[in-house]
């Protein structure tokens, strides 16, 4: 065991008293407090309506990304449709079918060309 401490200042001290409540309060740390207050609450309200404005911003790019999948989808079955309605043998079908053509004989056909002379009324 430990011989007890001789040096005078630690066998004299007593232990720190905790303050008493209530701890008066100078105009200055009022103040302060009310600061640290208005700001904590302005902090989180700017975190809120930033989060409010991501969450918009997600909603609207998710909606336009939406709108830009269905113009493609519309694109793809557009281009399909055309390169079906541009075969020669569909329009020929339907040139026999639904108009009643038939095909021009090679015999009947004719070269037309017309000079600049002819062109001019």
């Amino acid at each position: 065991m430990h011989p007890p401490s001789t040096d005078p200042d630690t066998s004299t001290r007593s232990a720190p008293t905790a303050p008493t409540f209530p701890v008066p309060l100078g105009a200055g740390s009022v103040l302060s407090v009310i600061v640290l207050i208005s700001t904590l609450t302005w902090v989180g309200l700017a975190r809120v309506e930033t989060q409010t404005r991501v969450l918009e911003i997600g909603e609207e790019i998710r909606a336009l990304s939406d709108e830009r999948n269905a113009l493609l989808q519309r694109l793809r079955r557009s281009k399909t449709e055309r390169a079906f309605l541009r075969r020669p043998a569909r329009i020929r079908s339907q040139a026999d079918e639904l108009l009643g053509m038939i095909p021009l004989d090679p015999a009947r056909r004719q070269r037309i060309s017309m000079t600049r002379e002819e062109a001019t009324p």
